[in-house]
């Protein structure tokens, strides 16, 4: 399994580099029989405008029992070639119960140039999986929770998906879903229940958490599920939305006397949607500096650059007010901020100080030089 995650990094990896090589499909899932034996196909395209040489292996729990009908081939720029090979299960193979990953790797072969060195760069790889489900024996949930991104007084709908992995029929499943905010406070506890689940059989319970809450921020669901004298825990976070920009923090709090200096504020959306061309004002003194409009992901922390010109002020503590404004709406927060002469920021101040104790040990070093000098001298002289 460790190796199978490490070769999809890789395709993950070369993937953003290169597109030369395609699969399609790109995933099989068989359910597991004693002595299974299928035939695997699917279409490699060269998407590229040179010859790709793919080479083919099969990796993971069950790769011995793959036989590769080629193991290389050759595609022409834009010519797409089937691939095929066959899985074969031992009518006595005992497999562990659960999902068995195998990945069908295709390879784009090193390019040689003329004489014979071969290129060094980024090769392309693109996966095949084949998935072979193992059942359980008696009775097994799998469980898995989907949520919606909602707004702040809005509902939340919850869809709870229930599949039987096991070979009994589950005869009652019942959930407690609780929802709980960042403090662990449980909030509300919403319930839900279902019946006669057959086996390979997939369940959709829908629970509504109605009007939600009037805070945003991020949520917790926690499914506690009894079924047939068998439980399970799943837990799930979600986000409540408000059309809000956060502002978080200044960068500096210090700025030099007639310089232009930049600052940069700290800011997080809370809203589950993009927001389009904010902005931000910084006003120190009735003098106002607007910055660029810059775009939200949902939720995402921006840092809007402003630059703060101090020529027009005297040195000493003032308050900046910032406002962001976005879709009709503003967010203001109160910060103070020096405005120190060059000669007296921290910045020198810290070289200053360094500067005097470096001085300060010269001349503690330079006595304790002198003294034992002073010190040898005497004793000759005895």
């Amino acid at each position: 399994m460790k190796k199978i995650i490490c070769v999809i990094l890789c395709i993950i990896f070369f993937s953003l580099n290169v597109y030369a090589v395609g699969i399609s499909p790109s995933k099989k899932i068989y359910e597991f029989e004693p002595g299974l034996s299928e035939i695997i196909e699917f279409n490699v395209i060269n998407h590229g405008d040179e010859v790709l040489n793919i080479e083919f292996q099969v990796i993971g729990d069950l790769e011995k029992y793959f036989s590769l009908e080629n193991a290389a081939m050759s595609l022409e720029p834009g010519e797409t070639k089937l691939f095929k090979t066959e899985l074969t299960l031992p009518q006595d193979l005992d497999l562990a119960p659960g999902d068995h990953r195998n990945l069908i790797l295709a390879s784009e072969l090193p390019k040689e140039i003329e004489g014979g060195t071969t290129t060094i760069g980024a090769i392309a790889a693109v996966g095949y999986v084949v998935l072979v489900k193992v059942p359980y024996e008696g009775k097994y949930l799998d469980v898995l929770i989907e949520v919606s991104e909602a707004e702040i007084n809005h509902n939340v709908y919850f869809k709870i998906i229930l599949e039987s992995l096991g070979k009994q029929t589950i005869e009652n499943a019942n959930g407690n879903l609780k929802i709980r905010d960042e403090y662990n406070e449980t909030l509300t506890t919403l319930t839900f229940q279902e019946s006669n689940i057959l086996f390979k059989e997939k369940r959709e319970a829908d629970v509504v958490w109605e009007e939600g809450n009037d805070r945003a921020g991020i949520y917790n669901a926690i499914l506690d599920l009894n079924y047939d004298e068998k439980t399970k825990h799943v837990e799930k976070s979600f986000r409540i939305g408000e059309l809000l920009i956060n502002i978080l923090d200044l960068n500096e709090k210090e700025v030099l006397k007639n310089r232009v200096t930049k600052l940069e504020i700290l800011t997080q959306s809370m809203w589950n949607k993009d927001i389009i061309s904010a902005y931000a004002e910084l006003e120190v003194e009735s003098e106002k500096t607007k910055s660029q409009s810059v775009d939200y992901e949902p939720w995402e922390e921006k840092n809007i650059p402003i630059y703060f010109d101090s020529a027009d002020f005297e040195t000493g503590t003032y308050e900046a007010k910032v406002t962001l404004f976005y879709e009709n709406q503003t967010s203001e927060k109160i910060f103070n901020i020096e405005i120190v002469s060059p000669l007296f920021s921290l910045g020198n101040l810290l070289i200053y100080m360094i500067i005097v104790v470096v001085v300060l040990l010269a001349v503690i070093l330079f006595v304790i030089f002198k003294k034992r000098k002073l010190f040898k001298s005497k004793n000759k002289l005895k």
